[in-house]
Protein backbone atom coordinates (compact mmCIF):
# COMPACT_ATOMS: atom_id res chain seq x y z
CA UNK A 1 0.00 0.00 0.00
CA UNK A 2 1.27 3.48 -0.79
CA UNK A 3 0.25 7.02 0.03
CA UNK A 4 1.05 10.32 -1.68
CA UNK A 5 1.35 13.43 0.49
CA UNK A 6 1.35 16.74 -1.37
CA UNK A 7 2.73 20.12 -0.31
CA UNK A 8 0.12 22.35 -1.95
CA UNK A 9 1.81 25.70 -1.40
CA UNK A 10 5.24 24.69 -2.67
CA UNK A 11 3.76 23.13 -5.82
CA UNK A 12 1.65 26.22 -6.49
CA UNK A 13 4.69 28.46 -6.01
CA UNK A 14 6.79 26.34 -8.36
CA UNK A 15 4.05 26.28 -11.02
CA UNK A 16 3.53 30.04 -10.79
CA UNK A 17 7.15 30.80 -11.67
CA UNK A 18 7.50 27.96 -14.19
CA UNK A 19 4.63 29.07 -16.45
CA UNK A 20 3.87 32.50 -17.96
CA UNK A 21 1.41 34.71 -16.09
CA UNK A 22 -0.19 35.56 -19.44
CA UNK A 23 -2.28 32.41 -18.98
CA UNK A 24 -5.72 33.87 -18.28
CA UNK A 25 -9.34 33.00 -18.90
CA UNK A 26 -11.60 35.22 -20.99
CA UNK A 27 -12.96 36.65 -17.74
CA UNK A 28 -9.46 37.60 -16.57
CA UNK A 29 -8.61 34.80 -14.11
CA UNK A 30 -4.85 34.16 -14.10
CA UNK A 31 -4.36 30.40 -14.35
CA UNK A 32 -0.64 29.63 -14.67
CA UNK A 33 -0.26 28.33 -11.10
CA UNK A 34 -3.60 26.50 -11.22
CA UNK A 35 -2.73 24.84 -14.51
CA UNK A 36 0.78 23.83 -13.45
CA UNK A 37 -0.48 22.52 -10.11
CA UNK A 38 -3.23 20.54 -11.85
CA UNK A 39 -0.77 19.07 -14.36
CA UNK A 40 1.57 17.89 -11.59
CA UNK A 41 -1.37 16.52 -9.62
CA UNK A 42 -2.63 14.54 -12.60
CA UNK A 43 0.85 13.17 -13.21
CA UNK A 44 1.11 11.74 -9.69
CA UNK A 45 -2.49 10.45 -9.67
CA UNK A 46 -1.81 8.56 -12.91
CA UNK A 47 0.56 6.41 -10.81
CA UNK A 48 -2.56 5.10 -8.99
CA UNK A 49 -1.62 5.68 -5.32
CA UNK A 50 -3.80 3.89 -2.77
CA UNK A 51 -4.18 7.03 -0.65
CA UNK A 52 -3.60 10.75 -1.20
CA UNK A 53 -3.70 13.84 1.00
CA UNK A 54 -2.62 17.44 0.55
CA UNK A 55 -1.56 20.10 3.04
CA UNK A 56 -1.64 23.88 2.71
CA UNK A 57 -0.08 26.63 4.82
CA UNK A 58 -2.37 28.78 6.93
CA UNK A 59 -2.15 32.59 6.90
CA UNK A 60 -1.64 32.85 10.68
CA UNK A 61 1.86 32.97 12.23
CA UNK A 62 3.28 29.55 13.12
CA UNK A 63 5.04 28.44 16.30
CA UNK A 64 8.31 29.23 14.50
CA UNK A 65 7.35 32.89 14.19
CA UNK A 66 6.67 32.94 17.93
CA UNK A 67 10.08 31.38 18.62
CA UNK A 68 11.88 33.74 16.25
CA UNK A 69 10.14 36.86 14.98
CA UNK A 70 12.52 37.15 12.03
CA UNK A 71 11.59 33.72 10.68
CA UNK A 72 10.99 34.08 6.92
CA UNK A 73 11.05 37.87 7.39
CA UNK A 74 13.31 38.37 4.37
CA UNK A 75 10.97 36.59 1.98
CA UNK A 76 9.11 38.66 -0.55
CA UNK A 77 5.36 38.45 -0.27
CA UNK A 78 3.67 36.17 -2.77
CA UNK A 79 2.52 38.12 -5.85
CA UNK A 80 -1.19 39.01 -5.76
CA UNK A 81 -1.79 36.95 -8.89
CA UNK A 82 -0.50 33.83 -7.09
CA UNK A 83 -2.53 34.61 -3.97
CA UNK A 84 -5.67 34.98 -6.10
CA UNK A 85 -5.18 31.51 -7.58
CA UNK A 86 -4.94 29.63 -4.28
CA UNK A 87 -8.73 29.22 -3.78
CA UNK A 88 -8.97 27.66 -7.23
CA UNK A 89 -6.03 25.36 -6.48
CA UNK A 90 -7.80 24.15 -3.35
CA UNK A 91 -10.97 23.72 -5.40
CA UNK A 92 -9.02 21.52 -7.84
CA UNK A 93 -7.74 19.36 -4.97
CA UNK A 94 -11.25 18.96 -3.59
CA UNK A 95 -12.65 18.15 -7.05
CA UNK A 96 -10.19 15.25 -7.21
CA UNK A 97 -11.46 14.07 -3.80
CA UNK A 98 -8.11 14.56 -2.11
CA UNK A 99 -8.18 15.02 1.67
CA UNK A 100 -7.10 18.59 2.48
CA UNK A 101 -5.30 19.55 5.71
CA UNK A 102 -4.76 23.10 7.01
CA UNK A 103 -3.70 23.37 10.65
CA UNK A 104 -3.30 26.79 12.38
CA UNK A 105 0.13 27.34 13.91
CA UNK A 106 1.87 24.83 11.66
CA UNK A 107 3.27 24.79 8.16
CA UNK A 108 2.24 22.32 5.45
CA UNK A 109 5.61 20.57 5.92
CA UNK A 110 4.75 19.83 9.55
CA UNK A 111 1.39 18.34 8.61
CA UNK A 112 3.03 16.24 5.91
CA UNK A 113 5.78 15.14 8.32
CA UNK A 114 3.19 14.01 10.85
CA UNK A 115 1.14 12.16 8.23
CA UNK A 116 4.28 10.56 6.77
CA UNK A 117 5.48 9.21 10.12
CA UNK A 118 2.03 7.86 10.98
CA UNK A 119 1.73 6.23 7.56
CA UNK A 120 5.16 4.68 8.06
CA UNK A 121 4.03 3.19 11.38
CA UNK A 122 1.05 1.64 9.61
CA UNK A 123 3.32 0.05 7.03
CA UNK A 124 2.64 2.30 4.04
CA UNK A 125 5.22 3.34 1.49
CA UNK A 126 5.16 7.16 1.38
CA UNK A 127 5.84 9.55 -1.48
CA UNK A 128 5.98 13.26 -0.61
CA UNK A 129 5.36 15.52 -3.61
CA UNK A 130 6.92 18.93 -3.06
CA UNK A 131 8.14 21.93 -5.00
CA UNK A 132 11.15 22.37 -2.69
CA UNK A 133 13.74 20.28 -0.87
CA UNK A 134 12.74 20.91 2.75
CA UNK A 135 11.04 17.48 3.17
CA UNK A 136 14.30 15.64 2.34
CA UNK A 137 15.03 15.48 6.08
CA UNK A 138 12.09 13.05 6.36
CA UNK A 139 13.50 10.54 3.88
CA UNK A 140 14.12 7.01 5.12
CA UNK A 141 13.58 3.44 3.94
CA UNK A 142 9.79 3.96 3.74
CA UNK A 143 9.57 7.67 2.90
CA UNK A 144 10.74 9.20 -0.38
CA UNK A 145 10.43 12.71 -1.80
CA UNK A 146 9.47 13.54 -5.38
CA UNK A 147 10.42 17.11 -6.20
CA UNK A 148 10.64 19.33 -9.25
CA UNK A 149 14.11 19.98 -10.60
CA UNK A 150 13.30 22.38 -13.44
CA UNK A 151 9.93 23.81 -14.39
CA UNK A 152 7.10 21.45 -13.55
CA UNK A 153 7.82 18.43 -15.73
CA UNK A 154 11.41 17.59 -14.78
CA UNK A 155 11.21 15.71 -11.48
CA UNK A 156 13.59 13.67 -9.35
CA UNK A 157 12.82 11.05 -6.70
CA UNK A 158 14.95 11.15 -3.56
CA UNK A 159 15.55 8.14 -1.38
CA UNK A 160 18.30 7.78 1.21
CA UNK A 161 20.87 6.95 -1.47
CA UNK A 162 20.04 10.00 -3.60
CA UNK A 163 20.20 12.37 -0.60
CA UNK A 164 23.58 10.96 0.40
CA UNK A 165 24.90 11.27 -3.16
CA UNK A 166 23.81 14.90 -3.50
CA UNK A 167 24.64 16.27 -0.05
CA UNK A 168 27.22 13.87 1.35
CA UNK A 169 25.14 13.35 4.49
CA UNK A 170 22.13 11.45 5.74
CA UNK A 171 18.61 12.95 5.50
CA UNK A 172 18.40 13.61 9.25
CA UNK A 173 21.72 15.49 9.15
CA UNK A 174 20.17 18.09 6.85
CA UNK A 175 18.51 19.56 9.95
CA UNK A 176 21.87 19.84 11.73
CA UNK A 177 23.39 21.28 8.56
CA UNK A 178 20.85 24.13 8.60
CA UNK A 179 21.41 24.60 12.33
CA UNK A 180 25.10 25.20 11.65
CA UNK A 181 25.05 27.03 8.34
CA UNK A 182 21.60 28.61 8.49
CA UNK A 183 19.08 28.87 5.68
CA UNK A 184 18.74 32.27 3.99
CA UNK A 185 15.52 31.30 2.21
CA UNK A 186 13.74 30.91 5.57
CA UNK A 187 15.97 33.42 7.38
CA UNK A 188 17.21 30.73 9.78
CA UNK A 189 20.33 32.34 11.31
CA UNK A 190 22.64 29.38 11.95
CA UNK A 191 26.04 30.06 13.51
CA UNK A 192 27.76 33.19 12.17
CA UNK A 193 30.88 32.53 10.04
CA UNK A 194 30.05 28.82 9.63
CA UNK A 195 29.72 28.05 5.94
CA UNK A 196 28.87 25.00 3.88
CA UNK A 197 32.34 23.42 3.98
CA UNK A 198 32.78 23.82 7.74
CA UNK A 199 29.27 22.53 8.46
CA UNK A 200 29.83 19.40 6.36
CA UNK A 201 33.23 18.71 7.99
CA UNK A 202 31.76 19.07 11.49
CA UNK A 203 28.92 16.68 10.70
CA UNK A 204 31.28 14.13 9.20
CA UNK A 205 33.30 14.17 12.42
CA UNK A 206 30.55 14.48 15.03
CA UNK A 207 27.37 13.26 13.30
CA UNK A 208 24.88 15.75 14.74
CA UNK A 209 24.64 19.17 16.38
CA UNK A 210 24.24 17.82 19.93
CA UNK A 211 27.47 15.82 19.63
CA UNK A 212 29.28 18.93 18.42
CA UNK A 213 28.03 21.00 21.36
CA UNK A 214 28.85 18.23 23.85
CA UNK A 215 32.41 17.82 22.55
CA UNK A 216 33.51 21.36 21.78
CA UNK A 217 36.89 20.65 23.34
CA UNK A 218 37.60 18.19 20.49
CA UNK A 219 37.38 20.92 17.84
CA UNK A 220 41.01 21.69 17.05
CA UNK A 221 40.60 25.13 15.53
CA UNK A 222 40.30 27.53 18.46
CA UNK A 223 38.50 30.34 16.62
CA UNK A 224 35.84 27.92 15.36
CA UNK A 225 35.48 26.29 18.77
CA UNK A 226 34.95 29.61 20.55
CA UNK A 227 32.62 30.90 17.83
CA UNK A 228 30.36 27.88 18.28
CA UNK A 229 30.60 28.09 22.07
CA UNK A 230 29.29 31.65 22.20
CA UNK A 231 26.50 30.88 19.70
CA UNK A 232 25.10 27.68 21.23
CA UNK A 233 21.63 29.21 21.85
CA UNK A 234 21.49 30.40 18.22
CA UNK A 235 22.45 26.95 16.93
CA UNK A 236 19.82 25.24 19.07
CA UNK A 237 17.18 27.74 17.96
CA UNK A 238 18.15 27.24 14.33
CA UNK A 239 17.76 23.48 14.63
CA UNK A 240 14.32 23.91 16.15
CA UNK A 241 13.31 26.20 13.29
CA UNK A 242 14.71 23.85 10.64
CA UNK A 243 13.23 20.62 11.97
CA UNK A 244 9.90 19.52 10.51
CA UNK A 245 7.47 18.70 13.31
CA UNK A 246 6.13 15.15 13.19
CA UNK A 247 3.60 15.28 16.03
CA UNK A 248 1.07 17.90 14.89
CA UNK A 249 -2.26 17.26 16.67
CA UNK A 250 -4.24 15.70 13.83
CA UNK A 251 -7.20 13.38 13.55
CA UNK A 252 -5.77 10.90 11.10
CA UNK A 253 -7.97 8.41 9.28
CA UNK A 254 -6.21 7.20 6.17
CA UNK A 255 -9.32 5.35 4.99
CA UNK A 256 -10.89 8.75 4.28
CA UNK A 257 -7.98 9.41 1.93
CA UNK A 258 -8.35 6.14 0.00
CA UNK A 259 -8.36 6.74 -3.74
CA UNK A 260 -11.25 5.76 -5.97
CA UNK A 261 -11.59 6.24 -9.71
CA UNK A 262 -11.39 9.90 -10.70
CA UNK A 263 -14.87 11.40 -11.05
CA UNK A 264 -14.42 13.39 -14.25
CA UNK A 265 -18.02 14.63 -14.11
CA UNK A 266 -16.98 16.73 -11.10
CA UNK A 267 -13.75 17.88 -12.69
CA UNK A 268 -14.72 18.78 -16.26
CA UNK A 269 -16.99 21.71 -15.24
CA UNK A 270 -14.07 23.19 -13.27
CA UNK A 271 -11.72 22.69 -16.23
CA UNK A 272 -14.30 24.41 -18.44
CA UNK A 273 -14.54 27.35 -16.04
CA UNK A 274 -10.75 27.65 -16.01
CA UNK A 275 -10.62 27.14 -19.81
CA UNK A 276 -8.17 24.24 -19.61
CA UNK A 277 -8.87 23.24 -23.20
CA UNK A 278 -5.85 20.97 -23.58
CA UNK A 279 -6.70 19.03 -20.41
CA UNK A 280 -10.34 18.75 -21.46
CA UNK A 281 -9.31 17.27 -24.77
CA UNK A 282 -6.64 15.07 -23.21
CA UNK A 283 -9.03 13.49 -20.72
CA UNK A 284 -12.11 13.41 -22.91
CA UNK A 285 -14.03 16.36 -21.52
CA UNK A 286 -14.21 18.53 -24.61
CA UNK A 287 -15.02 18.48 -28.26
CA UNK A 288 -12.24 17.95 -30.71
CA UNK A 289 -11.58 14.24 -30.80
CA UNK A 290 -12.02 12.85 -34.25
CA UNK A 291 -14.28 9.89 -34.81
CA UNK A 292 -12.22 6.73 -34.73
CA UNK A 293 -14.03 5.50 -37.84
CA UNK A 294 -12.87 8.46 -39.94
CA UNK A 295 -10.79 7.23 -42.85
CA UNK A 296 -7.85 9.07 -44.33
CA UNK A 297 -7.88 9.85 -48.04
CA UNK A 298 -4.16 9.60 -48.82
CA UNK A 299 -3.20 10.30 -52.42
CA UNK A 300 0.16 9.40 -53.90
CA UNK A 301 1.55 11.99 -56.32
CA UNK A 302 3.42 10.01 -58.96
CA UNK A 303 3.24 12.04 -62.20
CA UNK A 304 3.13 15.63 -63.46
CA UNK A 305 -0.66 15.74 -63.60
CA UNK A 306 -1.01 14.69 -59.97
CA UNK A 307 1.77 17.09 -58.97
CA UNK A 308 -0.03 20.00 -60.64
CA UNK A 309 -3.23 19.04 -58.80
CA UNK A 310 -1.34 19.08 -55.50
CA UNK A 311 0.29 22.44 -56.23
CA UNK A 312 -3.13 23.84 -57.11
CA UNK A 313 -4.54 22.73 -53.74
CA UNK A 314 -1.56 24.15 -51.85
CA UNK A 315 -1.68 27.49 -53.68
CA UNK A 316 -5.38 27.92 -52.86
CA UNK A 317 -4.86 27.23 -49.14
CA UNK A 318 -3.91 29.84 -46.53
CA UNK A 319 -2.05 27.21 -44.50
CA UNK A 320 -0.59 23.79 -45.08
CA UNK A 321 1.02 21.08 -42.99
CA UNK A 322 4.02 19.22 -44.32
CA UNK A 323 6.39 16.52 -43.17
CA UNK A 324 9.56 15.06 -44.65
CA UNK A 325 10.34 11.37 -44.87
CA UNK A 326 14.12 11.01 -44.67
CA UNK A 327 16.86 8.40 -44.58
CA UNK A 328 18.10 9.40 -41.13
CA UNK A 329 17.81 11.71 -38.14
CA UNK A 330 20.80 14.01 -38.69
CA UNK A 331 19.42 17.00 -40.65
CA UNK A 332 22.84 17.76 -42.14
CA UNK A 333 23.51 14.32 -43.64
CA UNK A 334 20.07 12.83 -44.27
CA UNK A 335 18.41 12.58 -47.68
CA UNK A 336 14.78 13.32 -48.52
CA UNK A 337 12.73 10.22 -49.37
CA UNK A 338 9.33 11.87 -49.64
CA UNK A 339 7.14 14.78 -48.56
CA UNK A 340 3.57 14.65 -47.29
CA UNK A 341 1.19 17.63 -47.40
CA UNK A 342 -2.22 18.31 -45.89
CA UNK A 343 -4.56 21.32 -46.07
CA UNK A 344 -7.56 19.72 -44.34
CA UNK A 345 -8.49 16.85 -42.05
CA UNK A 346 -8.82 13.33 -43.48
CA UNK A 347 -7.00 14.30 -46.64
CA UNK A 348 -3.31 14.23 -47.52
CA UNK A 349 -0.91 13.98 -50.42
CA UNK A 350 2.35 12.08 -50.50
CA UNK A 351 5.23 12.80 -52.87
CA UNK A 352 7.51 9.73 -53.12
CA UNK A 353 10.96 11.00 -54.01
CA UNK A 354 13.38 8.28 -52.99
CA UNK A 355 11.30 5.14 -53.48
CA UNK A 356 12.52 2.13 -55.39
CA UNK A 357 10.37 -0.80 -56.46
CA UNK A 358 7.37 0.48 -54.57
CA UNK A 359 9.11 1.00 -51.24
CA UNK A 360 11.23 3.69 -49.67
CA UNK A 361 14.71 3.96 -48.34
CA UNK A 362 15.14 4.62 -44.61
CA UNK A 363 12.33 6.22 -42.63
CA UNK A 364 10.18 6.77 -45.71
CA UNK A 365 9.40 3.08 -45.85
CA UNK A 366 7.19 3.47 -42.80
CA UNK A 367 4.66 5.57 -44.69
CA UNK A 368 4.19 3.20 -47.59
CA UNK A 369 3.81 0.25 -45.24
CA UNK A 370 1.19 2.00 -43.06
CA UNK A 371 -0.76 3.51 -45.93
CA UNK A 372 -0.84 0.50 -48.21
CA UNK A 373 0.11 2.65 -51.20
CA UNK A 374 2.14 1.23 -54.05
CA UNK A 375 4.67 3.95 -54.78
CA UNK A 376 6.30 4.13 -58.20
CA UNK A 377 7.24 7.76 -58.71
CA UNK A 378 7.95 9.02 -62.18
CA UNK A 379 8.94 12.41 -60.78
CA UNK A 380 12.47 13.71 -60.45
CA UNK A 381 13.57 15.06 -57.05
CA UNK A 382 15.37 18.18 -58.30
CA UNK A 383 12.45 19.18 -60.52
CA UNK A 384 9.93 18.82 -57.69
CA UNK A 385 12.04 20.79 -55.23
CA UNK A 386 12.38 23.61 -57.76
CA UNK A 387 8.58 23.78 -58.11
CA UNK A 388 8.15 23.82 -54.31
CA UNK A 389 10.57 26.71 -53.67
CA UNK A 390 8.01 29.48 -54.18
CA UNK A 391 5.50 27.65 -51.98
CA UNK A 392 7.91 27.49 -49.03
CA UNK A 393 8.88 31.16 -49.55
CA UNK A 394 5.24 32.30 -49.58
CA UNK A 395 3.46 33.98 -46.66
CA UNK A 396 1.24 30.93 -46.11
CA UNK A 397 1.27 29.41 -42.63
CA UNK A 398 3.64 26.42 -42.58
CA UNK A 399 2.60 23.78 -40.06
CA UNK A 400 4.89 21.01 -38.89
CA UNK A 401 5.88 18.80 -35.97
CA UNK A 402 9.47 19.55 -34.91
CA UNK A 403 9.68 22.08 -37.73
CA UNK A 404 13.30 22.95 -37.03
CA UNK A 405 14.39 19.56 -38.34
CA UNK A 406 12.39 19.86 -41.57
CA UNK A 407 13.57 23.44 -42.17
CA UNK A 408 17.20 22.35 -41.76
CA UNK A 409 16.80 19.40 -44.14
CA UNK A 410 15.13 21.58 -46.78
CA UNK A 411 17.83 24.22 -46.38
CA UNK A 412 20.45 21.59 -47.17
CA UNK A 413 18.44 20.77 -50.31
CA UNK A 414 18.51 24.42 -51.38
CA UNK A 415 15.01 25.38 -50.23
CA UNK A 416 14.43 28.29 -47.85
CA UNK A 417 11.34 28.06 -45.66
CA UNK A 418 9.88 31.42 -44.61
CA UNK A 419 7.38 32.09 -41.85
CA UNK A 420 4.84 32.25 -40.45
CA UNK A 421 5.21 28.90 -38.69
CA UNK A 422 3.15 26.68 -36.41
CA UNK A 423 5.11 23.90 -34.71
CA UNK A 424 2.70 21.47 -33.05
CA UNK A 425 5.45 20.00 -30.86
CA UNK A 426 6.27 23.42 -29.38
CA UNK A 427 2.55 24.17 -28.98
CA UNK A 428 2.04 20.88 -27.13
CA UNK A 429 4.83 21.79 -24.70
CA UNK A 430 3.45 25.27 -24.02
CA UNK A 431 0.00 23.85 -23.35
CA UNK A 432 1.25 21.06 -21.11
CA UNK A 433 4.85 21.44 -19.89
CA UNK A 434 4.33 18.52 -17.51
CA UNK A 435 3.68 16.00 -20.27
CA UNK A 436 6.15 13.14 -20.65
CA UNK A 437 5.75 12.62 -24.40
CA UNK A 438 5.48 15.05 -27.31
CA UNK A 439 5.83 12.62 -30.21
CA UNK A 440 3.45 12.93 -33.14
CA UNK A 441 2.27 9.36 -32.60
CA UNK A 442 1.42 10.00 -28.95
CA UNK A 443 -0.27 13.36 -29.51
CA UNK A 444 -2.33 12.14 -32.47
CA UNK A 445 -3.78 9.34 -30.39
CA UNK A 446 -4.29 11.59 -27.38
CA UNK A 447 -5.91 14.60 -29.05
CA UNK A 448 -7.33 13.27 -32.30
CA UNK A 449 -8.65 10.01 -30.94
CA UNK A 450 -7.10 7.91 -33.70
CA UNK A 451 -4.21 5.54 -33.97
CA UNK A 452 -1.24 6.94 -35.84
CA UNK A 453 -1.30 5.76 -39.47
CA UNK A 454 -1.03 7.10 -42.99
CA UNK A 455 0.21 10.66 -43.18
CA UNK A 456 2.34 12.63 -40.74
CA UNK A 457 1.19 15.86 -42.38
CA UNK A 458 -2.52 15.11 -41.93
CA UNK A 459 -2.04 14.21 -38.26
CA UNK A 460 -0.05 17.42 -37.82
CA UNK A 461 -2.81 19.47 -39.46
CA UNK A 462 -5.32 17.92 -37.05
CA UNK A 463 -3.16 18.81 -34.06
CA UNK A 464 -2.80 22.35 -35.41
CA UNK A 465 -6.58 22.83 -35.36
CA UNK A 466 -6.77 21.57 -31.77
CA UNK A 467 -3.74 23.44 -30.41
CA UNK A 468 -4.47 26.73 -32.19
CA UNK A 469 -7.76 27.04 -30.30
CA UNK A 470 -6.20 25.89 -27.03
CA UNK A 471 -3.37 28.45 -27.24
CA UNK A 472 -5.90 31.24 -27.72
CA UNK A 473 -8.07 29.96 -24.88
CA UNK A 474 -5.11 29.95 -22.49
CA UNK A 475 -3.80 33.32 -23.72
CA UNK A 476 -0.59 31.71 -24.94
CA UNK A 477 -1.06 32.56 -28.61
CA UNK A 478 1.01 35.77 -28.44
CA UNK A 479 3.90 34.05 -26.66
CA UNK A 480 3.75 31.27 -29.23
CA UNK A 481 3.59 33.43 -32.36
CA UNK A 482 5.73 36.39 -31.23
CA UNK A 483 8.49 34.54 -29.36
CA UNK A 484 8.57 30.78 -29.89
CA UNK A 485 7.97 30.60 -33.64
CA UNK A 486 10.40 33.39 -34.71
CA UNK A 487 13.01 31.62 -32.58
CA UNK A 488 12.86 28.61 -34.93
CA UNK A 489 14.71 30.40 -37.71
CA UNK A 490 17.27 31.77 -35.25
CA UNK A 491 18.02 28.26 -33.98
CA UNK A 492 18.26 26.92 -37.52
CA UNK A 493 20.77 29.62 -38.50
CA UNK A 494 22.81 29.06 -35.35
CA UNK A 495 23.08 25.34 -36.04
CA UNK A 496 23.85 25.79 -39.74
CA UNK A 497 26.53 28.43 -39.21
CA UNK A 498 27.92 27.03 -36.00
CA UNK A 499 28.11 29.02 -32.78
CA UNK A 500 31.12 28.91 -30.47
CA UNK A 501 30.30 27.85 -26.92
CA UNK A 502 32.30 29.00 -23.90
CA UNK A 503 32.32 25.68 -22.03
CA UNK A 504 34.16 26.93 -18.89
CA UNK A 505 31.71 29.82 -18.56
CA UNK A 506 28.71 27.51 -18.88
CA UNK A 507 30.20 25.17 -16.27
CA UNK A 508 30.63 28.09 -13.88
CA UNK A 509 27.06 29.23 -14.49
CA UNK A 510 25.76 25.74 -13.75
Amino acid sequence: MNIVLIDGNSLAYRAFYALPDTMKTASGITTNAIYGFTSMLLKILEEKPDFAAIAFDRPEPTFRHKEYKEYKATREKAPPTLHEQMPYIKEVAQAFDITVYEIPGYEADDVIGTLAKEAEKEGYAVIILSGDLDPLQLVNEKIKVLTTRKGISDTVLYGEKEVKERYGMTPSQLIDYKALKGDPSDNIPGIPKVGEKTAVELLKEFGMLENILNHLDKIKKESLRENIRKNVPLAELSKKLAAIVTDVPLKIDFEKSRRAEINWKKIFPLFQKLEFESLLKKYGGGAGKREKTAELNLKAVQNEKELNALLGELNKANAFAFDLETTGLDPFTTEIVGISFSVELKSAYYLPLGHKNGTACGQGQALSLHSGLELHSGLELHSILEQLKSLFLSDKLKIGHNLKYDIEVLANAGITVSGPFFDTMVAAYLLDPAAEKYSLKHLAKQFLGVAYAGSDAEATFGLYEVFNLALKAQKLDNLFSAVEMPLLKVLVEMERRGVAVDVPLLENLS
